[in-house]
């Protein structure tokens, strides 16, 4: 890998995954090189096969939101994505960067009352109104905060994006 040959590192990495099948570092290996060079199907089993090694929920969640990632961002199947990240927050339901998501696929569902428990939910944790939340997302929550009639919300959201609304 250090070499540039990301191929030769694959291989090494199946044959190393072939003998030791719970190893997770070499799972861990292979999903990141596969992705890298391009396979994220198999980047996907890798990943899948590391989701079932876990030990600790938290570990787990945190393999599927990069699962969740994989499918939105690379393979574009945002229907597996969300089952990835709602997996996920049923194992953790603090894991702060799969809430983020969640805010997302809720509102590509329509669904404002999950959208907005979600929001208080980062809100909770401190995590909404900082600078990683987007201003198109902080902007869809405050139209959930609107339509529910939640006027903590919706003042919490109001005094962090200001008058900069972000196109929906």
């Amino acid at each position: 890998e250090r070499a540039g040959d990301t191929a030769t590192a694959i291989e090494y990495a199946e044959m190393v995954v072939a003998e030791h099948p719970g190893s997770q570092v070499a799972l861990n290996t292979l999903a990141r090189l596969s992705e890298q060079h391009g396979d994220l199907h198999e980047a996907a089993r890798a990943l899948k096969r590391l989701i079932g090694l876990a030990i600790t929920p938290s570990e787990r969640a945190a393999l599927l939101h990069r699962l969740g990632e994989l499918y939105q961002n690379r393979l574009d199947d945002p229907e597996l994505a969300a089952d990835a990240y709602l997996k996920a927050i049923d194992l953790d339901p603090q894991h702060v960067p799969t809430l983020r998501r969640l805010l997302d696929h809720y509102w590509r569902e329509g669904d404002i009352a999950e959208l907005a428990d979600i929001a208080r939910s980062l809100a909770e944790l401190a995590a909404l109104l900082d600078n990683e939340t987007s201003l198109t997302t902080l902007t869809r929550c405050l139209i959930a905060a609107a339509v529910l009639d939640d006027e903590v919300l919706a003042r919490r959201l109001v005094q962090r994006i200001g008058g900069a609304l972000a196109p929906i």
